[in-house]
């Protein structure tokens, strides 16, 4: 991350100089990534605060300089050092790794908490991975240095970014790399001097395409372009070019700094605060993270409830910063320590130096244990599939109706009807949720439905409307003969089609009981800050989830998956269900994704928007249970609970029950909502109860 070159030239971009820019642009990152966390358009109001709103957009360009850096020392090392690649990947990649690795496994630990365990664990990691691939492919090009080697550089950049792009990786995976290539071609300069001319092109060029690519949707928004492909394509294209223009004005404003030699007290001591910053840049990146999250309104995404949330931020701003610059520090102190006295251990020393052998042990292991995972993976899901027809054949009714054929299952004769339903984010109800049912005995008739697309249940590719699912809940009660006394319990994005089968079908009707039951302000939600219009919101969801395709392919085919959905055998652990836990994980890995989902998914900003001013009725009991971490987090972006009251129209029959856990409860905690169920009863129809 830092000039390897010429150190005391004071006309050309050295060492000192450079590390004094990346010095400012590390605290200005932690900024970046401090906006986004508080400040960006797309935070939720209830925990949005100003001040930081300037830094938001411009983190891909603080990136480029490092990018950019990188290349040009990597040139001038080349130049300047005999044997240069020899052990290159270890000078190169062992403090990354060794920082990468501690930060990582305090992520491990903070995330094992929050039970939401993800690779990578890190979610600012990507850079690790990104200049490990650069410094591959600068090896590759250059290690036999010919008249093609740079021409090798970009094919390898260029191959990086669209394998980025069509993973769905993110642009801030590709749109500063091509800054690498810059520094490179640079660094090669017969002369070097400063530019005004140079310096205020670059400086136009990048001011020209940041404001372009900024305002690209509203543009498009405005005229009427909806060919979003193109635009997101043309964005990501002008970032590179601004990205790369950005870090050629940074390296022509080095040649603009006072000499060396300039005796001024607070300059010096200004470049030596810089400097004393650049020293340990890669440390500040990596570790900064942890606090921005730690401290932040949630942990790690919108659903996740915070560790210890500051409000304010300048105090935020302040416990961030001294925080990431003591942690980042105290790395640098350790790594340095580690390096100092890495040669008195001989044996580790030659282990770590035969950088061949090395990669060759490590890519047998992964071969061996990725072929083993998939063979795995594979005869479990051949046995988990013959579970699932047999589960179907035993356990399934097929009823035809509103044009769909809806797979049901049904248990017991009670006076009073509960129907349960959840959406595609957990495909297959007539299965999963089931382990409700095992605690409620023979006092209920129990209907679980599986809509279109997910579970058993075949999609007819009918527009996914609350209308639809609402006549689909209709159609299979009035095929089961069930007209009276009927309990609704829908669980997530099932609330919408419960909320509007209340509008449109209100006999019979006794109760609701909502299990973090999505309310019609998630909608909105999912515009604000992000997309322009619907069609923006609906191309990114698909994109999306081609993205997501591929990976589930190729974590399916190499058994991957299994890790991935380990949480699996933790959830289903009680009741009639725990030894399904394999079929379910495979019906999920089937339903996950599919056509069905993606067209649900796309639909909630309508779904939502058309339940919008939904209330309930008056004379109908209800009970919303809403976890805690749904509570606390304010997941996408809203306050659950006066959602919730917005739709109460009568507080006598009308509540919200808080419960300690996640949405994920109803699988892992199946009694509670069993003896929720059995409380709610009581307290409306004691006669029903025995």
């Amino acid at each position: 991350m830092t000039i390897e070159g010429r150190k005391g030239d004071n006309s050309a971009m050295t060492l000192k100089k450079s590390k004094r820019i990346l010095g400012i642009f590390a605290v200005l990152i932690m900024f970046h990534h401090m906006g986004q966390m508080v400040s960006a358009e797309w935070v939720a109001d209830s925990v949005r605060q100003p001040g930081l709103e300037a830094f938001v957009p411009i983190g891909y360009l603080l990136v480029s300089f490092f990018f950019f850096c990188s290349g040009y020392g990597l040139i001038k090392s080349l130049r300047t050092k005999e044997y240069y690649f020899v052990d290159f990947f270890v000078h190169r990649l062992n403090r990354i790794l060794f920082v990468a690795i501690v930060t990582g496994l305090v992520y491990f630990f903070l995330r094992i908490y929050k039970n939401i365990v993800a690779f990578p664990l890190n979610p600012f990691s990507w850079y690790v991975f990104t200049i490990a691939i650069l410094y591959l492919g600068f090896f590759i090009a250059y290690r036999k240095e010919g008249t093609a080697s740079f021409a090798v550089m970009c094919g390898w950049v260029a191959l990086y970014s669209v394998v980025c792009y069509v993973l769905g990786l993110g642009n801030w995976w590709i749109n500063a790399v091509p800054a690498f290539l810059v520094g490179i071609r640079l660094a090669d300069r017969k002369e070097e001097k400063k530019s005004i001319p140079g310096l205020v092109i670059c400086a136009v060029i990048a001011a020209a395409c940041f404001a372009v690519t900024e305002n690209a949707s509203v543009i498009a928004r405005d005229t009427g372009f909806r060919n979003y492909d193109v635009l997101d394509i043309s964005v990501v294209i002008l970032q590179m070019a601004g990205s790369s223009a950005f870090s050629v004005a940074c390296y022509y404003i080095t040649f603009l700094t006072p000499p060396e030699e300039a005796k001024n007290k607070v300059l010096a001591a200004v470049r030596k605060a810089l400097s004393f910053l650049g020293g340990f840049t890669l440390e500040i990146y990596l570790v900064h993270g942890i606090f921005v999250n730690v401290f932040g309104p949630n942990f790690i995404g919108n659903k996740v409830r915070p560790y210890c949330y500051i409000r304010s931020v300048p105090l935020y701003v302040l416990v961030v910063c001294v925080l990431s610059l003591g942690a980042a520090f105290g790395l640098k102190v350790l790594f340095d320590l580690i390096s100092e006295n890495y040669y008195r251990f001989t044996i580790l020393e030659k282990f770590m130096h035969n950088t061949r052998r090395n990669l060759i042990i490590l890519g047998v292991i992964v071969v061996i244990g990725t072929v083993y995972l998939g063979i795995k993976h594979s005869s479990d899901a051949a046995a988990a599939r013959a579970q699932l027809e047999k589960y179907k054949q035993n356990n399934i009714t097929m009823i035809d109706t509103a044009g769909e054929q809806i797979a049901v299952y049904t248990q017991g004769e009670g006076e009073y009807t509960v129907v349960l339903m959840s959406s595609m984010e957990a495909p297959g109800s007539t299965l999963n949720l089931r382990t409700i049912t095992s605690y409620l005995g023979d006092e209920y008739r129990v209907v679980i439905i599986d809509f279109p697309g997910s579970g058993f249940s075949p999609d007819s590719g009918a527009e996914k409307t609350v209308d639809h699912y609402a006549d689909i809940i209709r159609g299979v009660l009035d095929s089961l003969g069930i007209e009276d006394n009927i309990i609704l319990m829908p669980h997530s994005f099932a609330g919408l089609y419960a909320f509007r089968y209340i509008e449109k079908y209100p006999e019979g009707l006794a109760g609701l009981i909502c299990i973090d039951a999505a309310p019609p302000e998630v909608g909105p939600h999912l515009l604000k800050g992000k997309f322009k219009t619907t069609e923006e919101y609906v191309w990114n969801i698909e994109r999306g989830v081609k993205a997501d395709l591929i990976w589930n392919r190729m974590a399916v085919l190499t058994g991957y998956v299994d890790i991935e959905l380990v949480y699996f055998d933790l959830m289903f652990t009680e009741g009639i269900m725990k030894d399904y836990a394999p079929a379910i994980k495979e019906l999920f890995i089937e339903g996950n994704l599919s056509d069905a989902y993606v067209e649900e998914l796309t639909m909630i900003y309508a779904n939502s928007m058309q339940m919008a001013e939904f209330k309930l009725p008056e004379d109908l009991p209800v009970m919303f249970l809403l976890s805690s971490d749904i509570k606390y987090s304010k997941a996408y972006g809203i306050n659950w609970t006066n959602c919730y009251n917005r739709m109460i129209t009568n507080a006598d029959k009308q509540t919200v029950v808080n419960f300690s856990g996640n949405s994920y409860a109803v699988y892992y905690y199946p009694k509670l909502f069993a003896s929720q169920l059995t409380a709610f009863m009581k307290n409306y129809y004691p006669a029903a109860v025995g």
